[in-house]
């Protein structure tokens, strides 16, 4: 079961099938993710049925908090001997691994990774407002200089926003320039959030939504990046996935758009992990762990990056090496400090992530920090 139905993830998954099926002629796939389903709709889908005690053999699910969630539903099988000996600990990132772990268990395999904190930009609309692209904001503040410059040349609304998860991504983004990777871990634990860092980023979020599109609140995720795709807008936030809407669209990177770290965040890795999951009790015991077998290794890794125009959780992996974009963000998987989305629910248990997604949402339409600052705090 997995929430990968259309576009560039089913057919990265349909490739896994392809060669599960290959490798295990005798074996029959029964796929039962809820056509149409979007991400949201499939997980809501998987808590019913965990909930029903009727788990699927195999189940995808966000890494980190939410995987916990999950495996406190129905507890997930120890994998502690699979992550060896398929070459898992010497081939992914430790840090990739403990958030497909349950209370230090590994209970899952990471099968997917995207960075968060990205900012995509429109090489067209920046050199028709004068700005050289070569020459990306260092900090927030060129970030609206830049802004500024593009909304002269007659374009009113430069900076696109989706709602939703895509606020939230957009938000902490803000908070690792402000606060530093370990100010924003030590915001996932029990610390306060009235802090001085989290005022100077929920300032800067205000002043960036001046340039916001009007009515992005009621906009899907998705639809920040291809404002920027259609050339509506010169920037957006965004996770690696952005790639998938500009390849569409055969925009070319560095010709027709380039991405950078979000200014301030350079050196850190936000990330949202993928993983496959076997509940310990299930209708089969030894197919599942054959198909997490097959979509562990190598070789599928690269199916999927390949499918997804993204890059593979396995270092050893075949499409480590592909386009220009991809060979920048599989440096920054490999050598980046990486901390765990909030949006995405990897960082946060649910009822906190659901708060945090709120208090964003909130804000972005009354615009008042304190009362920001303490719905935050309350979602603790």
């Amino acid at each position: 079961m997995t929430w990968w139905v259309s576009g560039p993830e089913y057919i990265g998954f349909s490739a896994v099938v392809d060669r599960f099926r290959s490798e295990h002629p005798d074996l029959k796939v029964l796929n039962s993710s809820v056509k149409g389903a979007g991400r949201e709709d499939a997980l809501a889908a998987l808590a019913a049925r965990l909930e029903a005690g009727n788990p699927p053999d195999a189940y995808l699910a966000p890494g980190g908090e939410a995987l916990a969630s999950f495996a406190g539903a129905v507890p997930l099988e120890d994998l502690s001997g699979f992550v060896d000996e398929h070459g898992l600990t010497g081939a992914v990132r430790p840090e990739l691994l403990e958030l497909a772990a349950v209370d230090g268990t590994p209970s899952a395999v990471p099968v997917a990774v995207q960075r968060v904190n990205v900012l995509w930009s429109s090489v067209e609309l920046l050199t028709a407002a004068g700005l050289d692209p070569a020459d990306a904001p260092a900090t927030i503040d060129d970030l609206l200089a830049d802004l500024q410059a593009v909304r002269a040349s007659g374009i009113e609304y430069p900076l696109a926003l989706g709602g939703g998860t895509a606020e939230v991504e957009f938000f902490e983004s803000l908070l690792l320039a402000e606060a530093g990777a370990d100010g924003y871990r030590a915001l996932l634990g029990e610390a306060s959030w009235d802090t001085p860092a989290v005022r100077r980023a929920a300032d800067q979020y205000l002043r960036l939504l001046d340039y916001a599109q009007p009515g992005f609140d009621r906009l899907a995720p998705s639809s920040a990046i291809r404002r920027v795709v259609d050339r509506k807008a010169a920037y957006a936030v965004g996770s690696d996935a952005a790639v998938q809407v500009f390849d569409s669209a055969d925009r070319v990177y560095g010709a027709d758009y380039t991405a950078i770290p979000v200014p301030g965040t350079a050196g850190v890795y936000d990330a949202v992990v993928e993983v496959f999951a076997l509940p310990a009790e299930r209708s089969h015991a030894d197919a599942p762990l054959a198909w997490l077998e097959t979509i562990a290794s190598a070789d599928a890794q690269g199916d999927l990056a390949a499918a997804r125009s993204g890059i593979p959780v396995r270092s050893d992996a075949p499409a480590a090496g592909s386009g220009t974009y991809q060979q920048g963000a599989a440096a920054s998987l490999a050598g980046d400090e990486l901390v765990p989305s909030i949006a995405h629910g990897i960082a946060l248990p649910p009822a906190r992530t659901a708060g945090i997604l709120d208090a964003v949402a909130r804000f972005g339409a009354d615009g008042r920090i304190e009362a920001l600052i303490t719905r935050l705090g309350g979602a603790q």
